[in-house]
């Protein structure tokens, strides 16, 4: 039922129905109307979404169905294995470079400059 638009007058029509029922307590039958118009209009457009959806989800279970619910795991692995892996590199920080204590690590990672320096320089880029 999903291929065709008797599901999207379905939901359109089931949006029409609540709307004006429940619209038709605090509202004239004119504005109740309108208002229920409006719902089938917005569910009408929504449910194209729907469908959308719907196929989308036969469409997966059916490709499942036909390659064996395990052959999708199997080219997973198969490609993983056959990608070539670069080898993880140790991080910059270890408990042997590392101070106790401090949790600084090596000089030559990280060198602070002073306030002073950063303002008493003259930048040669400035027009002066």
């Amino acid at each position: 039922m999903f291929g065709t638009w008797k599901l999207n007058a379905f939901l359109g029509f089931i949006a029409f129905i609540f709307s004006f029922i429940l619209s038709m307590e605090n509202n004239t039958w004119l504005t109740s109307l309108f208002r229920a118009l409006t719902g089938f209009a917005i569910f009408f457009v929504l449910s194209y979404f729907v469908r959308w959806m719907l196929h989308q989800m036969d469409l997966n279970k059916n490709a499942e169905n036909q390659n064996g619910p395990s052959s999708s795991k199997v080219k997973r692995q198969q490609s993983s294995k056959t990608e070539k892996q670069q080898p993880v590199k140790p991080s910059a920080f270890t408990e042997e470079n590392s101070t106790a204590g401090s949790g600084t690590t090596d000089d030559s990672a990280f060198q602070a400059i002073s306030l002073n320096a950063l303002h008493n320089r003259k930048d040669e880029n400035l027009p002066q």
